[in-house]
């Protein structure tokens, strides 16, 4: 397997959500079995999936903290 991002969508695996972690010299993946959109109610990997498409690849984001923007750094 190559070398992926932290935060890069894997795929789908055994009904989880693969997603790449780790360091280049450390890589590792986690399982998500679980989703929640901000507003919504938790959602195992398959069904969010099919609600909500993503697809290896596809880099998931960290949101800024309440109150901050990036200029604050």
């Amino acid at each position: 397997a190559g070398k992926v991002a932290p935060g890069t969508v894997i795929g789908m695996r055994e009904g989880a959500l693969r997603i790449a972690c780790g360091s280049p010299d450390q890589p590792g993946a986690v399982d998500l079995l679980e989703l929640q959109r901000a507003g919504g109610r938790r959602l195992p990997a398959t069904e969010f999936v099919a609600g909500f498409p993503i697809g290896a690849g596809d880099r998931l984001q960290v949101p800024a903290p309440a109150g901050s923007s990036p200029a604050n750094g």
